[in-house]
Order: structure tokens, then C-alpha cells, then sequence
């Protein structure tokens, strides 16, 4: 089990999710698509994200961009807009 996690969290790491800025709803089909990012790999590793509450969903996605949490870098450079706009497909869809 640890070492299929390792390997999921290296796999993500070579292929994590950046973005370039913008404001939330300026391309609502790339904000989708990093959202399924996100769940699909939470799914792979049995952690859903549905229903967490978007508030605290950003807020963990921005500890993670802080370097506070153990998880591999994602969203690198995303605006507070986009963070927003991703956790609340993430809680309504994760």
C-alpha cells in the first residue's frame, strides 16, 4: 500500500497540474478539466473530495501551494479566482 501511494505521488509530481493566472470564468472548461485532475487521482488513492465545502477545499489547496502540507506541488501559480472556481467543482463533483 505505501508503496503504491510513493509511486502515485511520484506519478503526480511529474505531471502536475500548473496554470499560467487568469480570473475564474475566463476559461470554465480548463478549470474543469484540472478539477478532474485532481479527483481522478484523489479517486485512484480512495480519498474523495465531494462535499468538503469549497471554503475549505481552497483553503487546503492554498497550504499546499505554501508548501505547509505533504502533497505533491499542484495548481502552481493559480490565482485566488481560480483556486475559488476549482474547489467548487471539487466539492460539488471530487
Amino acid at each position: 500500500m505505501t508503496r503504491t501511494i510513493l509511486l502515485t505521488v511520484f506519478l503526480l509530481s511529474l505531471t502536475s497540474v500548473s496554470f499560467a493566472g487568469g480570473h475564474a470564468g475566463a476559461d470554465v472548461g480548463a478549470d474543469i478539466a484540472k478539477a478532474e485532475s485532481c479527483i481522478q487521482c484523489h479517486e485512484r488513492m480512495g480519498m474523495s473530495l465531494k462535499g468538503g465545502g469549497a471554503d475549505a477545499i481552497a483553503g487546503k489547496i492554498k497550504a499546499i501551494g505554501a508548501g505547509e502540507t505533504s502533497h505533491p506541488p499542484v495548481l502552481e501559480g493559480a490565482s485566488d479566482a481560480d483556486i475559488a472556481e476549482i474547489a467548487k467543482i471539487l466539492n460539488e463533483k471530487g
